[in-house]
C-alpha cells in the first residue's frame, strides 16, 4: 500500500492510471503490476508499508470459517478496488494517524512494527471484507460482467464522496458507463444500499453535523453542505435524525 501524505503521485497499476493526492492510497497485491510518476514543483512525501500474505491469512481465518472465496479475491487478480479516500475506510485513518506521527516527530517514532502491521492488517481485511459484500451483491452471470460495474460504481462512489457539497449530474455519470439512469441507480442501490440521490444527502448531512458542532449557523452549513435552501436542507435533516439543525446546534 501507498499513503500520500504531502503532494500527488500518478500511479499506473495494471494499465490503469490512478492520481493519488494528500490523504488517498492505493493499494494492491502480487498480481498488480505498477509503475509510477511523481513529476511535482512541490515537496511529496508519503508512507509505503508492504504487508505479509501470512498475517493477513491469520486474521481472515479468524473472521471466517470458509475464507475461500474471500482469499481468492484478496490474493488473486480478483482484487477490485485500489485507490481509496483515508477518511472513508478504517485503514485509512489509521495512515492518516501515522502520517501525522511521522510529520509530528522530530524523530521518527518507535513503533512495534509487529503490532503496527497487525492493524494495518485488520484493517485491509475489514474494508475489503466490505467491498467483497457489496461487489458479491451484483448478479450478472459473466463475471466480467460484475467486475466491470462493481468498478464503476466504486469510482463513482468515490466521486461522490470527494465532490458530494458541489452539484452533480448522477445521469451523466451513467451515461458514461453506458447506462440507463434506471440500472444506474438500480445498481448503485445494489451495491450501497441506498439509491445516488440518498447517498448524497447521507453525506451532507453528516458534514453538516460537523459544521453545526464547528458553530457554523444554520444557513452557513446548509449551503457549506451542498443545500440549495435552507428550508429542504432543515426538512432532510430532520427526517434523518428526527430532530432539527436548529435543535442540534443548541445542543452542542
Amino acid at each position: 500500500m501507498k499513503y500520500v501524505i504531502e503532494g500527488e503521485e500518478n500511479y499506473s497499476i495494471n494499465q490503469k492510471r490512478y492520481c493519488v493526492k494528500k490523504g488517498e492510497f492505493v493499494v494492491g497485491n502480487q498480481h498488480s503490476f505498477s509503475s509510477i510518476l511523481i513529476d511535482s514543483p512541490h515537496p511529496v512525501k508519503g508512507i509505503c508499508i508492504d504487508i505479509s500474505e501470512q498475517k493477513l491469512l491469520e486474521i481472515i481465518h479468524y473472521h471466517l470459517d470458509d475464507s475461500v472465496p474471500f482469499e481468492s479475491y484478496l490474493f488473486t487478480d480478483e482484487l477490485l478496488n485500489k485507490k481509496f479516500q483515508a477518511n472513508n475506510t478504517s485503514l485509512g485513518v489509521k495512515l492518516d494517524q501515522l502520517g501525522k506521527k511521522i510529520q509530528s516527530a522530530l524523530e521518527p517514532p518507535v513503533l512495534s512494527a509487529n503490532d503496527l502491521f497487525y492493524s494495518l492488517a485488520d484493517s485491509i481485511v475489514a474494508d475489503q471484507m466490505q467491498i467483497y459484500s457489496q461487489y458479491s451483491k451484483l448478479k450478472f452471470c459473466k463475471q466480467e460482467t460484475n467486475k466491470r460495474l462493481f468498478s464503476f460504481i466504486m469510482e463513482v462512489t468515490h466521486h461522490i464522496d470527494a465532490h458530494f457539497t458541489e452539484k452533480m449530474q448522477l445521469v451523466d455519470l451513467a451515461k458514461s458507463a453506458s447506462l440507463s439512469e434506471y440500472h444506474f441507480i438500480r445498481l448503485f442501490k445494489s451495491v450501497n444500499g441506498v439509491t445516488p440521490h440518498q447517498y448524497v444527502i447521507k453525506k451532507r448531512l453528516a458534514f453538516s453535523k460537523l459544521l453545526l458542532s464547528d458553530n457554523c449557523s444554520v444557513s452557513e452549513a446548509s449551503f457549506q453542505s451542498g443545500f440549495s435552501d435552507v428550508y429542504s436542507f432543515s426538512k432532510s435533516f430532520k427526517a434523518a435524525y428526527g430532530y432539527s439543525p436548529n435543535l442540534f446546534k443548541k445542543s452542542n
